[in-house]
């Protein structure tokens, strides 16, 4: 855990100099473009494994204070797992804004296939399983959600449904952070009543049940 100790250098060195190398010499636009599409996918998942590795050193070293933290807020996390269960049946998921939602699902298929960030715009998969693309881009969203939904394709396989269980999950983390939000300031009961209001918001049941990046962009605010 060595690692874990100099983490903050770390980053702190190699984003100072990305930062340096990107701004302040004359790269292309063409060579940047690639930097992003080759290498957002590694940095990104450098990043989720060093924030994943911090978290369990947090956990390791005050194993018994967080197992009563889960216990005594245990009642939040089931009622915020079954309000987002119940919410799939108040509201079928589906893909809401389709053209982007689509970008983001085919930015995250091209990272799982080649590890490339683009989207494919117009493409034809043939009956022998090859792929003829006729034109990509680079999405101007960030990139994120492909990477977080490519790591969920790697554990289950690739399907079109998988931003959905995404966001099935960010849907349960946000219930349970905003309980958190009230609940120290005011109280659990009234940390229940607050991510029950949450959930009724008509808006937050149909980002939860979309493919969609914008409960991710909740959670992470």
């Amino acid at each position: 855990m060595k690692l874990l100790k100099y983490r903050n250098l770390i980053l702190f060195i190699i984003t100072g100099f990305l930062s340096i190398y990107l701004g302040f010499f004359q790269i292309s636009f063409i060579d940047k473009s690639f930097l992003y599409v080759k290498g957002i996918y590694y940095w990104l998942c450098i990043n989720i494994l060093l924030f994943g590795l911090t978290i369990f050193e947090i956990l390791k070293n005050n194993k018994n204070s967080y197992i009563n933290f889960f216990k005594k807020h245990s009642l939040a996390i089931i009622i915020s797992s079954v309000l987002i269960t119940l919410s799939i049946y108040n509201c079928k998921p589906e893909f809401r804004i389709f053209s982007d939602e689509m970008v983001l699902l085919s930015t995250s298929q091209n990272i799982y296939e080649s590890n490339e960030c683009l989207a494919d715009m117009s493409s034809i998969k043939h009956l022998d399983g090859n792929k003829e693309i006729f034109s990509r881009l680079i999405d101007k969203r960030p990139a994120l959600f492909p990477v977080l939904t490519c790591i969920i394709h790697s554990l289950i396989g690739y399907n079109y449904q998988n931003p959905f269980i995404l966001n099935y999950l960010c849907g349960i983390l946000i219930l349970f952070l905003f309980y958190l939000l009230i609940s120290f300031r005011y109280g659990r009961f009234y940390g229940i009543l607050g991510l029950i209001c949450l959930y009724t918001h008509p808006l937050f049941v149909w980002y939860v049940n979309s493919a969609g990046f914008d409960i991710l962009n909740i959670l992470c605010s």
